[in-house]
């Protein structure tokens, strides 16, 4: 009998010498000063959290090195697998050029990747992990999608919460300048979200922060020794976690709020 076999074939971005034991973790993010510390850099966060957390770990030094537009740092897990921390140097909405370059180089299959990145549609600090997807909106997703030729790889969004009236007025004057700076995407989302995911966090975020990062190299430390499926189960129960020790401390916040409110009457 006759195999036939289709002659157009759906592609993905595959390199046809790609190495199955080096794995990459990008954390999409905004070069520059400008934007450091702002919620829509917590990819480009996780991973200089990752490098300290796992420099201590393994009691290894985790130099930074540069090429083909990215940062990037590199380890060896206790598996055996080598591991590359990515930051890509272009802007988020043209991260996929970056990634798909980087994995160009580094000759990395697509199945061996995980991006990071953020979303304000989880609560602060909660993270989310995902064997594949569309972008949900995300311009730097929508870019990496686009460019590899799939959505089918592994991700974590990370929650930078909602916006708020407080910080967005607090803020909002640091934020035109930066606008500025980037592109503007083909269908920009509200110009209200724009702004808030350019804005800084406050000092109250830090221990929700703190939380999602840990969480974040557990279920990455978890992907890399026993695969995407348990490393999924276990980001699971973290975010159950994660939800009930932020509604204790909001419980908490609401408690000294009324207390100040008493105090003042």
């Amino acid at each position: 009998t006759t195999v036939w076999t289709p002659f157009f074939r759906p592609r993905c971005y595959l390199n046809t010498s790609t190495d199955s034991n080096r794995y990459a973790v990008f954390g999409l993010g905004n070069p520059g000063s400008n934007f450091e510390g702002t919620r829509h850099n917590i990819g480009f966060n996780c991973v200089d959290a990752l490098r300290e957390i796992y420099k201590r770990r393994y009691d290894v030094e985790m130099q930074i090195k540069k090429r083909t537009n990215c940062y990037f740092s590199e380890f060896t897990h206790f598996s055996g697998k080598e591991v590359l921390l990515v930051k890509p140097l272009l802007f988020m909405n043209l991260s996929g050029h970056a990634i798909r370059d980087f994995m160009k180089e580094f000759h990395i299959p697509v199945e061996n990747i995980l991006v990071i990145s953020d979303t304000v549609d989880l609560p602060l600090g909660t993270i989310k992990m995902r064997p594949s997807g569309g972008s949900g909106g995300h311009k730097g997703l929508l870019d990496t999608i686009s460019l590899l030729k799939t959505g089918n790889f592994a991700r974590i969004t990370f929650g930078i919460g909602k916006p708020h009236a407080q910080i967005m007025n607090s803020q909002e004057t640091k934020t035109k300048s930066i606008l500025v700076q980037q592109a503007p995407p083909k269908a920009a989302p509200a110009p209200r979200i724009v702004k808030y995911v350019l804005t800084r966090f406050t000092r109250t975020d830090t221990d929700a922060i703190e939380m999602g990062k840990e969480h974040v190299a557990l279920s990455i430390e978890t992907w890399l020794g026993d695969g995407l499926e348990q490393a999924m189960l276990l980001c699971n129960s973290l975010k159950h976690q994660s939800n009930a020790i932020l509604e204790k401390q909001d419980q908490v916040l609401r408690l000294k709020h009324k207390f100040k409110s008493d105090l003042h009457q």
